[in-house]
């Protein structure tokens, strides 16, 4: 900012360093506030999952016994 500025710039940068530090620091802090936030959504959905797939064969062995029972027993066809 100040290498290539001229000296309105480098004017205007000591005059209010003070506002454009915290402003900078500010956004960083947003930006460190919202990666945290996403790594634990990413993580809770992780869990989720990992809970899913060690549950899924015991669905899909509830969902073929209930399927084989309406058609094997009461005679409905199976749904495409």
């Amino acid at each position: 900012m100040l290498d290539g500025g001229g000296w309105r710039e480098k004017l205007f940068f000591l005059f209010h360093r003070k506002r454009i530090i915290a402003g900078a620091r500010s956004k960083a802090e947003a930006a460190r506030a919202r990666l945290i936030l996403d790594e634990e959504r990413a993580a809770k959905a992780g869990d989720k999952l990992r809970k899913y797939r060690e549950v899924r064969p015991e669905l899909d062995h509830k969902y073929h016994f209930w399927e084989n029972y309406f058609v094997g027993k009461l005679g409905y066809s199976k749904l495409k």
